[in-house]
């Protein structure tokens, strides 16, 4: 029986590692991607391979087409398909939004939010022939009530539930099931403890 697949992105430590650890454990194939932390990327996938399964690590901005596209590529021709997507790469800005600048704006949009749209319309053709799927976006208590110092981490992150929203209606039915997970806090580097648990990724907003 072959193993299924699974896509973590900002899986270098914290939430992301965690759920790469967690689906490791449960005999998928893991490819984990970051933008910039290569040595920490490296040790995920260590520890990863230690569950004997295939990793394959993936240094990139998911917010860039053009790099996204090069890493969906090689899951195609490495794997074939993809049976699950995470998307949890996000970046933050705390601060008033008058201090605030426009590059600060597009930066956490193209990080939090273009990359779930490069990641999901690069998926759901790997998903569509075989009619399943899951695609999970970690998103976030402030995406559901708002941060008063962090106004685009939170207009992202809202963005994120709406994807699961329109998903389901799209593509359910089809091929995929579109779960956004809103969690509420997480430290950095030592990720979800729950996860630690059979605790479900499940709607919370």
């Amino acid at each position: 029986m072959s193993r299924k697949t699974v896509l973590v992105t900002g899986a270098s430590r914290g939430i992301g590692k965690a759920i790469a650890v967690k689906f490791a454990k449960k005999g998928y194939n893991v490819i984990i991607n970051c933008a910039h932390r290569e040595q920490e990327l490296m040790q995920t996938k260590k520890e990863i391979e230690s569950y004997q399964v295939t990793c394959t690590a993936f240094l990139g901005d998911m917010g860039d087409m053009s790099v996204c596209e090069q890493m969906f590529s090689m899951i195609r021709k490495q794997f074939g398909s993809l049976d699950v997507l995470v998307n949890n790469a996000g970046i933050d800005y705390i601060g008033l939004l008058q201090d605030m600048s426009s590059e600060d704006w597009d930066r956490i949009l193209r990080t939090n939010l273009t990359s779930v749209f490069n990641c999901c319309k690069l998926a759901i053709p790997l998903m569509l022939p075989a009619r399943h799927g899951k695609i999970v976006n970690i998103s976030s208590v402030w995406g559901c009530v708002g941060a008063s110092c962090e106004v685009a981490y939170s207009a992202t992150k809202g963005g994120y539930s709406k994807y699961g929203e329109w998903g389901g209606s799209a593509y359910g039915e089809w091929c995929s099931e579109f779960v956004s997970w809103c969690v509420n806090f997480a430290d950095e580097y030592y990720g979800v403890s729950m996860l630690g648990t059979d605790y479900p990724l499940q709607t919370s907003c």
